[in-house]
């Protein structure tokens, strides 16, 4: 069992420890809202060839115990001014601006997180994304899907890094995008 690295959270100075003897433990947040401002985050993976750095993050977030079960609902709103992510060598998408808003549950007897509600903006291309990520402090696994629907081809390539446009100068495009993009798998 590998140690998830936010094994902390500090909630407005007081913080409480997601683990218990070992073993993660739902926090008693209730009516809890905590906001991010400005943050960065560095995601580096040389093992799996892979990097993400986003920059500009912010959130508005709430949580509320759910009363009937072990679960909190999660209520936020988020931004990112630049996310790129790519290989060691390259960059796939570079500096693209997001926004999402929606509701999650995070279930603590699954130790799950549902993406019950979630809508996001990547670049100029509208999104929804469901699904649910189990394991969540330990050894995770995705089974999410992310749609767009009725979206512009110039918003598809809104999302490809400029340097790989260059190749593509003076064609033109345009036309409806349907997309779905699954993400299966343990990380």
């Amino acid at each position: 069992m590998r140690t998830h690295p936010l094994d902390i959270i500090e909630v407005k100075g007081v913080k409480k420890s997601f683990q218990k003897h070992g073993v993660p433990e739902l926090l008693v947040l209730d009516n809890v809202n905590f906001d991010v401002r400005d943050g960065e985050i560095i995601f580096i993976d040389k093992k799996g060839d892979s990097r993400m750095f986003i920059s500009g993050y912010n959130q508005t977030a709430s949580a509320t115990k759910m009363p009937t079960q072990s679960s909190i609902e999660l209520k936020a709103e988020a931004s990112m001014s630049k996310f790129s992510y790519g290989s060691l060598n390259m960059f796939f998408v570079k500096d693209i601006p997001i926004k999402a808003r929606g509701t999650m549950t995070f279930h603590d007897d699954r130790q799950s997180l549902s993406l019950d509600d979630v809508e996001m903006t990547m670049g100029e291309l509208p999104a929804k994304i469901t699904g649910t990520i189990t394991n969540v402090f330990n050894d995770r696994s995705f089974d999410l899907s992310i749609t767009a629907t009725n979206g512009e081809m110039k918003q598809v390539l809104s999302l490809i890094p400029p340097d790989f446009l260059k190749a593509t100068k003076g064609l033109s495009s345009s036309g409806k995008v349907e997309s779905i993009i699954t993400m299966k798998g343990e990380s």
